[in-house]
């Protein structure tokens, strides 16, 4: 466990509503702790994500969480199947809202936080958040060494395609 733990479980419109100024949620968290990422490509390895959230209302008197969460992850490239470092950097603003219509009438630079009880997994909704953040293919910013061609390779595909029926051509002889 890491210093400044954050609740496992809270009360987003109670934490708006306690403090006109906000309330402010910090810590460090495991991204190992976030259970049920389910990614096969996320390998949590002790990497950490730092996480800041400010509950309040804001001026049109809208229940908000801002915040923001960043760190390293080391993910799977999908070109060559290598592990890399991936900096990752989200901001959040939400609403917390029991209702659906009520999440209609939001102001557009709020998404919706429904709420089907007045109290939520922190962690869970950090997970949803952080699915939401990655890449839906993470592969290196670089080209992968694993994946250029060997020039005896690019040759032969020249070939290939100068006399794509060659084969075809031969076996025809042959009968």
């Amino acid at each position: 466990m890491l210093p400044n733990e954050l609740p496992k479980i809270i009360n987003p419109l109670k934490l708006c509503q306690d403090n006109q100024k906000g309330h402010v949620l910090t810590a460090n968290v495991f991204v190992s702790e976030l259970t049920g990422l389910g990614l096969d490509n996320v390998q949590p390895a002790d990497r950490v994500l730092t996480v800041a959230l400010e509950f309040g209302i804001d001026a049109e008197g809208i229940p908000t969480i801002e915040g923001h969460f960043s760190g390293s992850l080391l993910l799977t490239c999908q070109r060559c199947l290598e592990a890399f470092d991936y900096q990752i950097s989200q901001d959040i603003c939400v609403s917390p809202v029991i209702s659906i219509e009520a999440a209609k009438e939001l102001p557009e630079q709020y998404e919706p936080l429904l709420l089907n009880d007045e109290t939520i997994s922190l962690l869970a909704w950090l997970t949803e958040e952080l699915h939401l953040a990655l890449p839906m293919t993470p592969k290196h910013t670089h080209p992968c060494a694993l994946v250029q061609p060997k020039e005896a390779e690019i040759e032969k595909t020249e070939e290939e395609k100068i006399f794509p029926f060659k084969n075809l051509m031969n076996d025809l002889d042959k009968t």
